[in-house]
């Protein structure tokens, strides 16, 4: 008996669809692209169970007769590819020939098409591969429906690895997103159990469309603003929509890179979009761009990814560097602080952002007419008070008090706010007892060989201070040493583990605003929200969504009692966007328990006190004392050292005294 067999037709399929359709999102992907290249105007897709239980693409392009139809179920089939020559001249969506027969051998597939010549429909009924009933006419519209069921119900291993309906869905979403893109003039819908969840009509420009697509997508209320630019050198068209680097991201989320109209990802790509915003960006920031690149089709190679998420192009060195100049020009121009307000309002600045509220643009001075409107009114008001070292009023959180609360209650809220950097009284936490991070979070939260202070020998509370240096530096002299205390990062690492000892106990309290904050969400986004619902709540933050697009921010980590309240309270939207890049980047819930310190010094971040901010002494010997009681490394949470130490010796070696 021979070793080596031909593979059956149902298994090289199988094995096809492993390399085509990883998940719900690849059908979509495949069947959208399809639609496209049949020249549709309006593709509408409607999911059920994140894609798993059901896939319904209808387009109105030019459709196929019956022999076109039962071929294209085929392994092979194409009606873009006529000789090797093609294959490096592509202009089209695809050409996989494996993409349908690959969908049809994972699932119950009916597919019904009509030709603008043809007088009634033709449907076809396939499971598994195979023909399940006879073809016949029927009735419908011009153009292509294919509905996808029950995928993967015959290779279960493949369907245990799927993630929840929210997350499945989000995925969809991204994919659709990423395709309208590319197609300004092609109206998208996708419907969720029957409701629409994102729509996208038909525009005329790239950026009309790119505006519409990024609605809900920015940092803070409202649609962000994004701008264009335009180079074209040497068969190099490069065009970018960029927003204002105000509107980063941690996490990469909202960067399209488009080549010839289809997405893709390339670090090198990458690399230059955030090189050309140069120092506009903090390091680890990625903007909100899109970058449609057109070339030559001889110069492009798509057939390096099964799901041709990559290429391989003929001149990148050339490319890389048109993206990063189309970008440097545009942040030359700096659009975003020339831009000026609708209905006469004055120019916009950094000091004085506008803010959505009930469908108009309102300067902060106006009277807000709604509760969300009164919520963004007082925090721009707050955000152009002076930095921390202020009045007490303007350190005070933005709680609600009930009408009940007595003279008690407001007294120990305004102590919390003016004692910001007040030492908590008590051992520092006992790791033994903690049982929600692993050890090798707490070795990443703590790096081995670096003792609390105490143990240490270093009692910082001892230090004379000498001044605060650019508003940023605390200088002291201890034991002949010069120490300079970086006051964010130092006060950082306090509140990091005040935070982190609250969380060990479960102990995060949430802080009701006075008015919930309005999140604008993308389904990406939304799907976040539902994956990672537990470790939101344990985080300290509340989300309400009473509508399947209304998403309200109810509750805050009631950080006042761990650090720099205002600061942090001042914008909750802000705060709670950075969480959700993080929970985005961690992915699983069981990675997130296990690298909670993350999203920890995240909040941490924000509650701290800043740099420039103006502090006293006692509020600086207070910061020294605190920093004595808990467990500290000479690191933020982030990394960057807290102190620098230097003797008398190198002192005066730098002045030639040895």
């Amino acid at each position: 008996m021979p070793r080596i067999a031909l593979m059956p037709d149902e298994l090289a399929n199988q094995i096809a669809a492993g390399e085509v359709i990883e998940r719900p999102a690849s059908v979509v992907k495949e069947l959208v692209e399809n639609a496209l290249d049949a020249g549709a105007h309006r593709i509408e897709v409607d999911i059920d169970d994140g894609g798993l239980a059901s896939i319904k693409v209808q387009d109105d392009g030019i459709g196929m007769n019956p022999e076109d139809a039962e071929m294209c179920v085929l392994r092979h089939a194409t009606s873009k590819l006529r000789d090797l020559d093609d294959l490096f001249k592509l202009s089209t969506m695809g050409f996989r020939g494996e993409a349908l027969a690959a969908i049809a051998s994972v699932s119950k597939c009916m597919l019904t098409t009509r030709t603008g010549a043809s007088i009634a429909a033709y449907r076809m009924y396939l499971e598994g591969g195979h023909k399940a009933q006879t073809s016949r006419e029927a009735s419908g519209p011009v153009g292509t429906v294919i509905d996808v069921r029950e995928l993967f119900y015959n290779v279960p291993a493949r369907r245990k690895f799927m993630k929840t309906e929210a997350t499945e869905t989000g995925h969809i979403s991204e994919t659709i997103l990423r395709l309208a893109l590319s197609h300004p003039r092609v109206h998208f819908r996708l419907t969720t159990r029957g409701k629409t969840t994102l729509e996208l009509p038909a525009h005329e420009a790239f950026l009309e469309r790119s505006r519409a697509a990024m609605h809900s997508r920015g940092r803070s209320a409202g649609p962000p603003s994004i701008y264009a630019h335009r180079e074209v050198t040497d068969g190099i068209a490069v065009e970018v929509h960029a927003a204002p680097p105000s509107e980063s991201t941690a996490v990469p989320r909202n960067v399209f890179l488009l080549i010839n109209k289809r997405f893709v990802r390339d670090r090198s790509m990458l690399h230059a979009v955030t090189s050309g915003f140069g120092e506009l960006l903090e390091k680890g920031r990625y903007p909100m761009a899109i970058v449609h690149i057109t070339l030559d089709p001889m110069q492009i190679d798509i057939n390096v990814h099964p799901q041709k998420l990559e290429v391989r192009l003929s001149q990148p060195d050339a490319v890389y560097a048109m993206v990063r100049q189309t970008i440097r020009e545009l942040c030359v121009q700096a659009p975003w602080l020339k831009q000026h307000a609708p209905d006469g309002l004055p120019p916009r600045t950094l000091s004085q952002p506008y803010h959505l509220t009930d469908s108009r643009v309102r300067s902060p001075q106006d009277t807000p007419i709604s509760a969300s409107g009164a919520h963004a009114a007082m925090a721009a008001k707050r955000a152009q008070a002076p930095s921390a070292g202020g009045t007490a009023e303007h350190q005070l959180p933005l709680a609600a008090f009930a009408p009940t609360a007595g003279l008690a209650e407001h007294r120990e809220r305004l102590r919390r706010a003016v004692e910001l950097s007040a030492p908590h009284v008590g051992a520092p936490p006992d790791e033994a007892a903690d049982s929600s991070l692993s050890a090798s979070a707490r070795s990443a939260v703590r790096p081995a060989g670096l003792p609390p202070a105490a143990d240490a020998g270093l009692s910082l509370s001892d230090a004379r201070f000498l001044g605060q240096l650019f508003q940023t530096y605390l200088l002291f002299e201890m034991n002949h040493h010069l120490i300079l205390v970086d006051q964010h990062a130092a006060h950082e690492r306090v509140v990091f583990e005040r935070l982190l000892a609250a969380y060990r106990k479960s102990a995060v309290t949430s802080q009701r605003l006075l008015f919930p904050t309005t999140l604008h969400l993308d389904a990406r986004r939304a799907a976040l929200l539902v994956e990672h619902e537990v470790e939101l709540g344990n985080l300290g933050f509340e989300v309400h969504t009473p509508e399947p697009h209304l998403h309200l921010l109810r509750s805050v980590p009631d950080l006042g009692q761990f650090g720099r309240s205002a600061g942090a309270l001042r914008e909750p939207e802000v705060l709670f966007s950075h969480v959700l890049d993080q929970l985005d980047e961690l992915g699983r819930s069981s990675i997130v328990q296990e690298r909670a310190h993350l999203l920890l010094a995240t909040m941490a971040c924000h509650a701290a006190i800043r740099a420039g901010d103006v502090l006293d002494e006692p509020r600086i010997i207070g910061l020294l004392a605190a920093m004595d009681e808990v467990h500290y490394s000479p690191y933020c949470p982030h990394g960057r050292p807290v102190l620098i130490k230097l003797t008398r010796t190198e002192l005066e070696r730098m002045f030639g005294r040895q």
